[in-house]
């Protein structure tokens, strides 16, 4: 009985000697293929396509004249799915988008660039994987290592959060009402080939409400207010402070106080001042 061995042949591997028959085949390549053009007038109707860049294993279940690719699944590539982009234009790898509708003639969800707006809305829910013609269908995930970025002047590790501008990142957390989406971190720091790693989860632009309280604050002698937990990207939801004589409790404005530091908040504009003074002090947990 002959052994099965895989063979190269024009910078694709073909595995033969398993006797597949109506010209099923199996293909390697970099990045998702593409409906109708991939391996067509090749593979037959259940061949499969391997992306060696994604992790993710495609069957074809359309014709050897007009391939359909639909993904199987992937080892390294968490939550990916099949989306039609209906949007009105492009989707490039490593967008941040939305589901935003349906489409019945494909049986998939449209989708669209998200964006931190506060009139919008749309929180990223997925990365697309690879570049989505408008009109076209694609594969999108929850991962995905975003590579040729400027990083410098950050830190490996430093959150990035979703950006008021469609689609992209940015390194500080957007502020007037905008939602606060950490969506990665950076993973390699160069001015122009540096590295995001995406790690998209929808349930981070809601966050988690927590509530502190911070005694013997002076704010003539302090600069800022020490709050366990606390982070940059976090949203300051309210600050209210007990007179340390009166005892009496001050709802304060957010606008007097500055900047979120890792376990502090900044002091902006201050208070009758007592180094008696607590204050309950509640935040978003978006990081």
């Amino acid at each position: 009985m002959a052994v099965p061995t895989l063979g190269r042949q024009g910078g694709q591997h073909n595995v033969d000697g398993l006797g597949l028959r109506g010209g099923v085949k199996i293909r390697t390549g970099a990045g998702a293929p593409t409906d109708g053009t991939t391996l067509a007038g090749v593979a037959g109707p259940g061949s499969l396509y391997i992306d060696y860049t994604n992790a993710v294993v495609y069957v074809n279940n359309g014709t050897k004249a007009s391939p359909a690719w639909s993904p199987l699944g992937g080892g390294s590539v968490a939550g990916t799915r099949e989306v039609k982009n209906d949007s009105g234009g492009a989707i490039a790898a490593g967008d941040l988008v939305a589901i935003t509708g349906w489409d019945e003639a494909t049986g998939y969800m449209e989708i669209s660039k998200a964006d931190a707006n506060a009139s919008s809305y749309n929180v990223a829910e997925y990365v697309a994987l690879a570049a989505i013609a408008n009109g076209a269908s694609g594969l999108v995930g929850r991962t995905h290592r975003l590579t040729g970025q400027a990083t410098n002047g950050l830190t490996v590790g430093d959150p990035v959060f979703l950006h008021t501008t469609a689609g992209g990142w940015t390194a500080t957390p957007p502020t007037s009402g905008a939602t606060v989406q950490r969506v990665g971190r950076v993973a390699v720091v160069h001015a122009s080939t540096g590295v995001v790693a995406l790690d998209v989860d929808p349930a981070r632009a809601s966050g988690v409400v927590n509530v502190a309280l911070v005694a013997g604050q002076d704010e003539t002698g302090d600069t800022t207010i020490p709050v366990t937990g606390i982070a940059v990207g976090d949203r300051l939801v309210s600050v209210m402070v007990q007179d340390g004589t009166s005892g009496v409790f001050t709802q304060r404005a957010i606008s007097d106080f500055g900047a979120i530091t890792a376990g502090n908040i900044a002091v902006g504009a201050n208070a009758a001042n007592n180094a008696a003074n607590k204050y309950v002090i509640t935040w978003m947990d978006l990081t």
